[in-house]
Order: C-alpha cells, then sequence, then structure tokens
C-alpha cells in the first residue's frame, strides 16, 4: 500500500509540475482546477517539492537582445577552485561553476570581460554570445523507457532544420529592471510586498508580466528524485540537425537547461547516478558517430554559483 500511494504522490506531483511550467504565474487555485486536486493537497504538495528540491524556483531568463547581451565563457584556470570562491560579488558576473573535463571554470556574464587577466589564467577554451535559453516540459517516464525512445529517433531520418527566435529590442526602463531584478529569482513571490519595497505601482507591475514573454524565458526544473541526486554534466556541442538534438535532451525524467552560445549548444544534463551516465554517453557517442553532433565537448560540475 505504501508504493501504491508514493507511485500516486509522484504522479500528482509531476501534474503539479506540469500546471506550474504550462502558467508559472499562476496561483493555487487555478493549479487545483487543472490537476483535480484540492486546493489543500497542491499547496502541501507543493511545499513538499520546495522541500525535497523536486522543483525549482521559476526563475527569469533574460533573451538575447540587439541592445542586451550576456556572454558565455569556457576556460581554464591553474587554481580554479582559487578563482571560483572569490567571483561571488565580482561585477557583471550572472553565473559561475567549477568543473572538470575540457574546461574546468564557466562563467556568464552581461558585459565582455578579460578573464585572462585573472591570476592562474591558463587557457580560454571557448567563448561566445548566449542566445536563448529555456527548460523544455519533461515527461513522467523512466530512464529505461527514455533511452528506448532516445535510441528510435536517433536511428530515424533526421530532417536538417536549425530555427533561432528572432532577438527583439528590450525597452525597458529603470522601472522594468527593478521588476525584473526583483522577479528574477522566482516570478511566483508574492507581489505586493515587494512592489512596495521597490516602490513600483502594480499597475505597471501588471503590464511588465503581460509582455514578458517577449524579453524573458522562464526556467522551471523538475527533479523527481531530488535536485542534489543527480550528476550534472555539461555538454558543448554543435549540429546541423539541433532540433532533434534538443528533442533527444528532452525525453528524460530530469529537466536539461538548454542554452545558445553562437551557433552551438550549451546543455546542462542531471543524470542518475549508477549506470545511467555510462549510458547517457554512449548516446552522445551514438549521435555523433551518426552525424548528428559535430564538435562535442563536455564536463561534469563539481560546484555552481548563481549570483542574486
Amino acid at each position: 500500500m505504501v508504493r501504491v500511494n508514493e507511485q500516486s504522490k509522484g504522479r500528482h506531483y509531476y501534474s503539479i509540475y506540469e500546471a506550474m511550467w504550462k502558467t508559472p504565474y499562476e496561483n493555487i487555485y487555478r493549479i487545483a482546477d487543472e490537476t483535480g486536486l484540492s486546493r489543500n493537497t497542491v499547496a502541501r504538495y507543493v511545499r513538499e517539492m520546495y522541500a525535497n528540491h523536486i522543483i525549482s524556483d521559476p526563475s527569469l531568463c533574460l533573451k538575447p537582445a540587439p541592445n542586451y547581451t550576456e556572454y558565455v565563457y569556457l576556460m581554464d584556470f591553474t587554481d580554479p577552485w582559487g578563482v571560483f570562491m572569490k567571483l561571488p560579488g565580482f561585477p557583471h558576473v550572472l553565473y559561475h561553476a567549477i568543473t572538470e573535463g575540457h574546461w574546468n571554470t564557466l562563467i556568464i556574464t552581461d558585459k565582455l570581460l578579460d578573464f585572462s587577466q585573472l591570476v592562474d589564467f591558463q587557457a580560454m577554451t571557448r567563448r561566445g554570445k548566449r542566445g536563448f535559453c529555456y527548460t523544455p516540459l519533461v515527461t513522467q517516464t523512466t530512464w529505461e523507457e527514455s533511452f528506448k525512445k532516445a535510441h528510435n529517433i536517433i536511428k530515424s531520418t533526421p530532417v536538417q532544420v536549425n530555427t533561432r527566435e528572432e532577438a527583439l529590442f528590450l525597452p525597458w526602463g529603470e522601472r522594468e529592471w527593478k521588476l525584473y531584478h526583483a522577479f528574477k529569482d522566482n516570478i511566483r513571490r508574492k507581489a505586493a510586498p515587494i512592489l512596495k519595497k521597490i516602490n513600483v505601482r502594480y499597475d505597471y507591475y501588471v503590464e511588465w508580466v503581460k509582455s514578458l514573454h517577449n524579453h524573458c524565458a522562464v526556467t522551471f526544473g523538475f527533479y523527481p528524485e531530488g535536485y542534489s541526486r543527480y550528476m550534472k554534466y555539461y555538454f558543448f556541442l554543435s549540429s546541423d540537425y539541433e532540433e532533434l538534438v534538443k528533442s533527444v535532451f528532452t525525453l528524460f525524467p530530469t529537466t536539461p537547461v538548454i542554452m545558445e552560445v553562437d551557433n552551438n549548444l550549451l546543455i546542462l544534463a542531471s543524470l542518475q547516478l549508477s549506470d545511467t551516465v555510462r549510458d547517457f554517453f554512449s548516446l552522445i557517442r551514438e549521435m555523433r558517430i551518426n552525424g548528428l553532433i559535430n564538435e562535442l565537448m563536455h564536463a561534469p560540475v563539481l560546484s555552481q554559483y548563481w549570483h542574486r
């Protein structure tokens, strides 16, 4: 009976995640209506999912614009841990991670910086402009079933179509940037106390939210066993079949973060420990052998830091 209850709860967790992914701004009442669960049950399950890190806060990722650019750096330092510890609070740095593989340091900034001036700098593996970033809706499935579907897709005749969304001008002033910085880490935060703190009227907030999809993507993750239970791997790759490659990464039960860097893709995958990592790398090799992936580099994440 316990197993049945756990399976049932897992299905409810997923249905709540799915509803929140589709409409991240919706309140508990609307989610309850969509999932068929009571409001109290939804509220309790959402608290449990956050406490166990099964879902992440729905956060904002700015889309590239002619007047706004972010940059991604894949680098090597002789003392990567020393650099990692010094970067919190570093001007214009939005995110940084220490990795182990084809590069040992990953940094994202909102201004082009020259990291070669830092002590212990060794090499710039790759630098480029960040394009669009998103977290696709993942399905509730098993790793075994995911691999079966992935191998079937790889064996099919691929269509060589790469599409990129058009970058729109970012028409934000001081007020819109205030709202972005106040809500970027969690778009579901209660608006009233925040608006009072930053001195922005509610009607301005409503108008900002209505137009937000033009300028921001909402990134929202689902990790059935809890975020810390998975090994994180970055894959940097180029492909003439981007849409197919992206679709393969969305087949698995954990959320990937898919990011464009110039004409390449940088994908963060959360992999179950044990044989899953080995099977996933075998799948990546198969994609490369079949000509679906051209250049490929990868690095497991040792630690990462989001700048607030």
